[in-house]
């Protein structure tokens, strides 16, 4: 379940709440590293998940095609810088 409320979370906030992105980036990258630990690095699961949250998200909320050409680049250029960071931390036991 846990899983599943995380994913829905990200997106609200990648989709919902994108006028406040510098209020949530870091805690996206920490959720987003944590569920990837809990599907065991499963890409197929992965997927699978993230599409059905997206798609929960937009059929409950009005989400403009702005919005998702913004989400697009932070894709690109926040998430995977910092979720390397993220993975390095969670490594070292310095994550939270």
């Amino acid at each position: 379940m846990d899983v599943w409320v995380t994913a829905i979370t990200l997106w609200y906030m990648r989709l919902v709440a994108v006028d406040y992105r510098a209020d949530w980036t870091e805690r996206y990258s920490w959720s987003y590293v944590w569920l990837k630990a809990q599907i065991n690095q499963d890409a197929q699961l992965e997927k699978e998940i993230f599409e059905s949250a997206k798609k929960w998200v937009i059929e409950r909320y009005q989400v403009d095609k702005e919005v998702l050409v913004a989400d697009d680049s932070f894709v690109k250029n926040k998430t995977k810088l910092t979720e390397a960071e993220n993975e390095k931390k969670i490594k070292e036991g310095t994550f939270l």
